[in-house]
């Protein structure tokens, strides 16, 4: 009976041995993964509007992620997976983006960083000029701004640039008068009605042909009986690899302040190196939707 007893008391500690080895192994699976399991997911975005960085290079452990349209409600975690446990580089690159490195540890099976990495774009490219179309609404002038090539094509897929926009407003006038009609020609400007900064937004859909929009609040306007108006846009595009936000700021301070147009274009003139900017008018706007 005894020697029974032993070779059952062997068994059951032979039992709990081989236990212990399955789930040690179990968690060390589980803390450190296999090189199949181990992932890393991130978000990537436009540091401007927060929305995909459209044509995205990502790059880890030589694997690498391609990342174009990522669906109407912005962007969306990429993820890569098979990597490697330990210190990496992530390497994210985007035509007209300034390049990104940040270096990441990949522990287990699942590594999330968690706040999103955001890159700045840098130029639209192929930009020649922006035009302006403004059509009225019930409580605002609704603004497109529409970059487009030498050629007039669209420039869809592109950055979202930091863009500082100022538009004046003035009464449309033919022969001294305000006008009552439409005209291609011989039209001018009378009183002014509205000179401000304009706040902008950023349609990132996939099927949005132009992306910039702004809306001027009719309540901003002066009540004027005149059938048309006339905006003249200014647009200017600071480049962030030679001109900081923040002496951006301080340059179009100076330029909204300029109590003469041409004081203005002087001022941006002077820096063509680290801005470009462009004018627009949108003539025959009606008053009244």
């Amino acid at each position: 009976m005894g020697s029974i007893t032993r070779i059952r008391r062997a068994k059951v500690l032979l039992a709990l041995a081989f236990a212990a080895v399955v789930a040690s192994v179990a968690v060390g699976s589980w803390l450190f993964g296999t090189p199949r399991d181990r992932r890393m997911r991130f978000t990537v975005r436009d540091a401007s509007s927060s929305s995909r960085v459209w044509d995205l290079t990502a790059t880890l452990q030589g694997r690498v992620l391609r990342g174009f349209y990522q669906g109407d409600g912005g962007a969306v975690a990429l993820e890569f997976t098979r990597l490697k446990r330990g210190e990496s580089v992530l390497e994210l690159s985007a035509p007209s983006y300034l390049p990104v490195r940040v270096p990441v540890t990949v522990r287990g099976r699942m590594t999330v960083l968690e706040e999103p990495i955001r890159m700045t774009g840098f130029e639209i490219p192929g930009l020649s000029d922006f035009l302006v179309f403004v059509s009225p609404q019930t409580d605002a002038y609704a603004a497109e701004l529409r970059p487009v090539r030498s050629d007039g094509t669209a420039i869809a897929n592109h950055p979202c640039l930091d863009l500082r926009v100022g538009c004046l407003v003035s009464v449309q006038t033919r022969g001294g008068a305000p006008a009552t009609a439409p005209t291609d020609a011989g039209a001018g400007r009378g009183r002014l009605l509205f000179r401000d900064r304009v706040r902008w937004e950023w349609d990132g859909r996939a099927d949005a042909l132009f992306r910039y929009h702004a809306r001027i609040p009719r309540s901003r306007v002066l009540a004027v009986e005149a059938p048309y108006l006339v905006f003249d846009f200014l647009i200017v595009a600071p480049d962030p690899r030679r001109i900081s936000p923040e002496e951006t700021d301080v340059l179009m301070d100076k330029v909204w302040a300029a109590a003469d147009t041409r004081d203005a274009m002087a001022l941006l003139e002077a820096r063509h190196d680290q801005v470009r900017w462009f004018l627009d008018t949108a003539w025959n706007v009606e008053r009244a939707p």
